[in-house]
């Protein structure tokens, strides 16, 4: 399993193109885990976790997208719903 470095911006289906800040595993070399997402810029900056969520890894390497599998001109992700439902809910948060 290769995960991005940490800090990177990574892109993934419907949870648009937040920066990767770290994996926890439940057992060394297992896929069952999570991966944490640092969402900037939407008004969740201010204090640790409010602009971050974890989510499966299972769900990330199957809708991870990257850069170079996209044509030309076509947007990387085409959603980030699922990220924007999920801090929605979140004090102070804005679209």
């Amino acid at each position: 399993m290769k995960l991005p470095q940490k800090g990177s911006r990574v892109f993934v289906e419907g949870y648009g193109s937040p920066l990767f800040i770290g994996a926890s595993f439940t057992q060394q070399g297992s896929d069952s885990g999570d991966v944490g997402l640092k969402y900037e810029g939407v008004g969740l900056d201010d204090g640790y976790g409010r602009g971050i969520i974890w989510i499966p890894y299972e769900e990330f390497e199957e809708n991870r997208v990257y850069p170079e599998q996209v044509a030309d001109g076509e947007q990387i992700v085409k959603s980030a719903q699922k990220a924007k439902d999920r801090l929605s809910g979140r004090e102070r948060y804005k679209e």
